[in-house]
């Protein structure tokens, strides 16, 4: 699996040439640079930190960020993502997801974060919790369901179990990544929603050399993701018109934070931060204002 990770950082390698973007930077760490855009950079203000669920990217936040304006919103790109570029195998670990997002995290001059990670990228942002590195005072919880819920999910998405297969999974996301993200991007939204825009966007930055390292982060988290059990303030959203969660009972997504505050979107699929940011934001907003001193 070494050897298949290794292959990924060779295979993405544009991701290391980055588009220039308003408040958006690049973070060195020591396996990956870290892509991420502040709301309020060098303000010194509670953050809430949102991990984006590839093939989501940085770029696809605007609408976000304004409706939960004034809060400060930080986004960022999980290594071997967007233009997160991995050098190096570790990276694409969960260990080395968590640590290249601790440092880069550690720069923000942030007294408080709430991080919300969405899909997987929940079993990222409960590792930053865990670690008690970072001063994180909450989570938020999207799409996010227990381990063995999580395992279900990736048998249904991937049955034949091709994209976990090492090297051939990687060789199978590069060539056709820009297609698998279209598919997604219908599939994983409610049919009224016009995915249109979303996918626009991401196949615009694949082009640019954008990276989508799915195949590593299925192969190495598969087998990494347990339940967290934690005792921390966390609200967890789940959009009920995600036809890849159609089998998953949101409550499962608790055994992360048994006092947790679970809200299910009706009119929502897999990303209802962007399928309907001012929604998300009703939620956010008032979690926030009860969780940073």
């Amino acid at each position: 699996m070494s050897l298949a990770r290794t292959l990924d950082t060779t295979l993405w390698r544009g991701a290391r040439n980055a588009p220039e973007r308003p408040h958006a930077q690049l973070i060195d760490t020591p396996h990956a640079t870290v892509r991420l855009r502040d709301s309020a950079p060098a303000s010194g203000q509670a953050a809430l930190v949102i991990l984006c669920d590839p093939p989501n990217m940085v770029d696809h936040y605007d609408a976000v960020i304004e409706a939960l304006a004034p809060q400060r919103t930080v986004i960022v790109e999980l290594p071997g993502f967007g233009f997160s570029a991995a050098r190096s195998g570790h990276a694409l670990t969960p260990e080395g997801t968590r640590d290249a997002l601790t440092a880069a995290l550690q720069t923000l001059d942030a007294p408080e974060l709430v991080v919300c990670g969405p899909c997987i990228c929940g079993f990222a942002a409960l590792a930053l919790a865990q670690a008690s590195e970072l001063p994180i005072s909450g989570l938020v919880l999207m799409q996010t369901p227990d381990a063995d819920n999580m395992r279900a999910w990736a048998n249904r998405m991937d049955p034949k179990r091709r994209l976990r297969t090492p090297v051939l999974g990687q060789l199978m996301m590069r060539v056709g990544a820009k297609k698998l993200t279209s598919f997604w991007y219908r599939f994983a939204t409610p049919k009224a929603f016009d995915h249109n825009g979303l996918d626009h966007t991401a196949q615009a930055q694949l082009k640019q050399g954008a990276a989508y390292s799915l195949a590593s982060m299925l192969q190495s988290w598969d087998g990494a993701m347990r339940d967290a059990a934690l005792d921390m303030p966390t609200l967890m959203i789940w959009g009920a018109q995600d036809r890849s969660h159609a089998e998953t009972d949101h409550a499962c997504s608790l055994a992360h934070a048994p006092g947790a505050s679970l809200h299910t979107v009706a009119h929502c699929g897999h990303f209802p931060d962007l399928e309907d940011p001012q929604h998300f934001a009703g939620l956010v907003k008032p979690f926030l204002a009860n969780t940073f001193s």
